[in-house]
């Protein structure tokens, strides 16, 4: 064989040689380049679906939707897991108190949240527990903090204080000037009394001349929102009855004015204690309407009047606010006449819709507001069904 061929025999073994070192490299590379964009791919995928679910979720849980799942005690997904609340409450152990609060924890947790994200206070109306309460949930900065306490002055004070904070407020019943408000309707509900009033008066009393008495109360200290409450009562009575229903807030009694103004707190013995000094100033009185700001302070009314040997269920028309558990025995018992219902019952079917809505970035109505109707011995049943 010449030196020739035998060189080219060698140069194509030698070429075979290192085309097959070189190809497993070249498979290697390729499927690494294949894997990293592969992986690449994987990753925008998820980080798309990310961002899609992100938009969906803030979509999805925009108050009005939260209202329509917490009706139905139904909620899509956990809207509250990894999220913080702080329900501050007027009071414990009062019915209509622990109906609010019972309703909260239930739909928070409904919702996904957890007991450990959610913090009770209870302020007891009193000032110097509310800033500790204040102090407490300012240093906790929860994502939202709802505030039920009474008075108009010291909300203002909170208000001021979690805006500077950065904290998110929802006030129940009492405003918060600056966040969003949840509770009664009171300009509604005072309507609804008073057109309650005139349908007793007229059709079961035979007029307003039979009327001796009617008592409105007015507390200052809880504020312009709750007095509508009251006042928007006695629009209705002024606006039927004329002159001899007027009223101005500040005077007890108009001149030729059978309405009297009371001082009020909502609780039985002063409101008892008040209905006392009345009656005592008013001994010829006999047909007597008789309103509070919810139905605690109302049954105060009637414990004065049977304290006085005044009281004559036929005499009486004594109407409170809130229907709650007592409110619902004093209608059946026959203490109080009615009450508008506010149904506290719900409330945290519309607080818990509000504060998650916040959550995920979605606007809070300014005011979230309940509806009303009066219940009597005709109809409470049609909507507390005895068992």
């Amino acid at each position: 064989m010449s030196k020739l061929k035998l060189s080219l025999i060698l140069g194509l073994v030698i070429a075979l040689i290192v085309t097959i070192s070189v190809l497993p490299g070249c498979k290697t590379t390729g499927t690494t380049e294949t894997t990293v964009a592969a992986t690449t791919a994987e990753e925008t995928t998820a980080a798309e679906e990310t961002t899609a679910e992100t938009v969906d979720t803030k979509a999805l849980y925009t108050y009005e939707n939260l209202r329509e799942m917490a009706k139905a005690d139904q909620y899509e997904g956990t809207p509250a897991a990894g999220h913080t609340l702080i329900f501050d409450n007027a009071l414990s152990g009062v019915d209509f108190f622990t109906l609010i609060q019972d309703d909260v924890l239930k739909q928070w947790k409904l919702a996904g949240g957890s007991e450990d994200d959610y913090t009770l206070l209870v302020n007891n109306c009193d000032p110097k527990q509310m800033a500790a309460d204040a102090d407490i949930a300012l240093g906790k900065k929860p994502d939202t903090w709802i505030i039920f306490y009474p008075y108009d002055a010291e909300n203002a004070m909170m208000g001021k204080r979690a805006e500077q904070a950065g904290v998110f407020i929802i006030a129940v019943d009492i405003p918060v000037v600056g966040f969003p408000f949840m509770g009664a309707d009171n300009l509604g509900a005072g309507q609804a009394i008073g057109n309650a009033i005139v349908d007793h008066v007229n059709n079961v009393w035979g007029g307003w001349d039979n009327v001796d008495l009617v008592v409105i109360p007015n507390n200052l200290a809880n504020g312009a929102l709750v007095a509508m409450r009251m006042f928007g009562a006695a629009d209705v009575l002024e606006a039927t009855f004329g002159e001899s229903a007027a009223y101005d807030p500040a005077v007890q009694q108009v001149e030729g004015s059978k309405i009297v103004i009371s001082p009020a707190s909502g609780n039985a013995e002063p409101d008892k204690a008040a209905m006392t000094d009345i009656l005592a100033a008013n001994p010829d009185a006999k047909k007597i309407v008789a309103i509070n700001m919810n139905d605690m302070g109302a049954s105060g009314y009637q414990a004065a009047a049977a304290t006085l040997n005044r009281w004559n269920p036929e005499d009486w028309f004594i109407i409170g606010v809130g229907c709650d558990a007592q409110g619902q025995q004093l209608i059946r018992d026959g203490l109080i006449s009615g009450s508008v219902a506010i149904f506290p019952e719900t409330y945290g079917e519309y607080l818990i819709p509000g504060a998650l809505a916040h959550m995920y970035g979605n606007q809070v109505p300014p005011y979230m507001l309940m509806e009303h109707i009066v219940l009597t011995m005709d109809n409470i049943d049609d909507y507390y069904p005895q068992s």
